[in-house]
């Protein structure tokens, strides 16, 4: 019964031609994009030779779908329709403006309510509960020989003598210590409360009074020379410790009371319909199932993927189908609070300055150029006056050396960025083929058992142009 309720559906929300297509085979066919093909014998190939790949539906579904974003790519180019207007710029850099306006947005409120006060630092100082420290560390493992142990010892005890005499101790920091990070900020570490160093190193620092110096001190990280800055040597940076610790605060406080005045709820299905979504997110992209409401809107299936398709979140979507409902659930609340956060910045009028958005574009072109050349996208492919159909004809051609010299190791894949990717998407037609891609890893598994260790893999068929008209706009993987 549930396949029939099934069938029922696709038929509602297609018409005629549509569902005869949807029960066509396609098994020789991996991918369709714009007016060229990918045959699943070409992907077979890929599975095969590429290095570090393993024949897999999963590797083959995401060699179809790089094929998929860079032949778009290279269509657009040939054609002239790359974005690059400032509304489409904006829209495919969307997460960096968001991260600005909402870095502003904070800053202002951060303004409000904690006001730069030279006098806090010191009574942060004064309170002795964080103390800043300048240290020279001289490294040696626990284990290296005891020859090893005691020259760097000797190293240590030389320079404590050095600065006992005079010598400034955040230069001499910079040039022997062996702490890559606090070397380039003349030995200082940031503001800790105690206890947030290694028993030996935050005894001996604790003992310190301001101004005082430590003798030679033996960690497992090796022997370090501590001193202790007075007042005015660290005023600064307590204080910009203490707008930190109040905007840590100010975050989690100013994010609930949002939430909660906006009477933000999240749905009992969103668990659900996340896991979903990162299954299929082609197939889910436009979904406007909402996962949360508050005043004014909710957070779609569609939003909450532009928001895991970021590069800060990115790496997070591969977990989402091993969270808990409960972990879930705290997520699409956080991401509903972001659509929130910016609901407000948006209202209170705040923008990118003129060079923030130089800085974008120049990314965004950067990106752009990097990903042109290593596809070797060059003027024979954007020259005017050669006809379209050879251009696109051309790009094509260099799609598809691409993907040879990648089974040679010589590129490697540059993704697009998620939504320049989603863009190209909307305005193009394309197609990823479930039973090409069965049908690639079926024939990738037989070329491996008949290929004899070490023998090449025959070449296979280069793309091609598809027969007939370009595949039907807004067609998705997995709808066959």
């Amino acid at each position: 019964m549930r396949r029939v309720f099934l069938a029922v559906g696709l038929i509602s929300a297609a018409g005629c031609a549509e569902i005869r297509d949807v029960f066509t085979a396609h098994s020789d066919m991996a991918a369709e994009a714009g007016n060229q093909q990918l045959p699943a014998e070409r992907v077979a190939e890929l599975l095969v030779r590429t290095k570090g790949v393993q024949v897999s539906p999963e590797a083959a579904e995401f060699i179809s779908n790089v094929w998929v974003d860079y032949t778009l790519f290279a269509e657009a180019v040939a054609s002239g329709t790359l974005p690059d207007d400032s509304a489409s710029i904006a829209e495919v850099m969307w997460s960096n403006l968001a991260e600005l306006k909402a870095t502003h947005w904070y800053d202002t409120l951060l303004a409000r309510r904690a006001p730069a006060n030279p006098s806090l630092a010191d009574s942060v100082y004064a309170a002795d509960s964080v103390r800043v420290f300048q240290h020279i560390l001289f490294r040696v493992s626990p284990d290296a020989p005891s020859e090893e142990r005691g020259a760097t010892r000797r190293k240590a005890e030389q320079t404590l003598s050095r600065v006992q005499r005079g010598a400034d101790f955040g230069t001499l920091a910079g040039q022997l210590s062996d702490d890559p990070g606090s070397r380039r900020n003349a030995g200082f570490l940031p503001p800790t409360a105690r206890g947030g160093f290694v028993t030996a190193f935050d005894s001996a620092g604790w003992t310190l009074t301001p101004g005082g110096l430590s003798g030679v001190v033996e960690t497992p990280f090796g022997y370090h020379i501590i001193y202790r800055p007075d007042p005015g040597m660290v005023r600064e940076r307590l204080q910009a410790w203490h707008t930190q610790q109040v905007g840590a605060r100010l975050d989690s406080i100013y994010l609930d009371d949002l939430g909660k005045a906006s009477n933000l709820e999240v749905k009992s299905s969103a668990p659900a319909l996340m896991r979903a979504a990162v299954r299929d997110p082609r197939g889910k992209h436009d979904s406007q199932k909402k996962l949360s409401t508050f005043d004014g809107g909710g957070l779609t299936v569609e939003e909450f993927l532009r928001w895991v398709q970021t590069p800060e979140l990115n790496a997070a979507a591969g977990q989402i189908g091993s969270l808990e409902d409960e972990q879930l659930t705290r997520f699409a609340e956080m991401l509903s609070t972001n659509v929130l956060l910016l609901r407000q910045a948006d209202s209170a009028g705040i923008t990118v300055d003129a060079v923030e958005w130089e800085s974008i574009e120049a990314f965004y072109h950067a990106a752009v150029d990097t990903l042109r050349m290593a596809l070797g996208l060059n003027s024979d492919v954007t020259d005017s006056t050669v006809a379209l159909a050879e251009r696109l004809d051309v790009a094509a051609l260099k799609i598809d050396d691409f993907f040879s010299r990648l089974t040679q190791g010589r590129v490697r894949l540059r993704p697009l960025p998620s939504s320049l990717a989603a863009m190209l998407r909307a305005r193009s037609a394309y197609r990823v083929h479930p039973t090409g891609l069965t049908r690639a890893v079926d024939l990738a598994q037989g070329m491996q058992a008949e290929t004899p260790a070490g023998a090449e893999t025959p070449p296979s068929p280069a793309l091609k142009p598809a027969p007939g008209p370009p595949p039907i706009p807004g067609t998705q993987a997995g709808e066959e």
